[in-house]
């Protein structure tokens, strides 16, 4: 039934393949952030934490934060304090409501932060 709701439907379609893109994705992240996931623990904060490693020298926001996380929006809100509290995450303003979020990369602890990342992923994937 739902075959014959996608060829009814061809904006099903477009939906189903987004979706399937964005798991994909989400997925590739998790499977280069496993290493750090398989010492520490999956926790929220780590999650987002690596992401933002990732993505370093990119701003983003919490929605797309959670967006490509796969976290909840409240999840993304609450771990994102303490790494804002250590100066790890830099916090900017678009208007007076839009939050914005980029990872300090001056900051030593930021620094060891991504050598520690960057130096177990190589370990691991070897």
């Amino acid at each position: 039934m739902l075959n014959i709701s996608i060829s009814i439907y061809p904006s099903l379609n477009v939906a189903k393949s987004n979706y399937a893109k964005k798991a994909e994705r989400v997925c590739l992240q998790m499977n280069e952030f496993e290493g750090v996931e398989k010492i520490f623990g999956r926790n929220a904060q780590l999650v987002v934490l690596g992401y933002l490693i990732r993505n370093r020298g990119t701003t983003t926001y919490l929605s797309g934060i959670a967006e490509e996380t796969g976290l909840s929006h409240s999840s993304v809100a609450r771990v994102i304090e303490p790494l804002l509290e250590m100066n790890i995450v830099k916090e900017g303003k678009v208007g007076k409501q839009i939050r914005t979020f980029t990872l300090n990369v001056d900051n030593e602890i930021t620094k060891l932060l991504i050598q520690f990342y960057d130096e177990l992923n190589k370990v691991l994937s070897v």
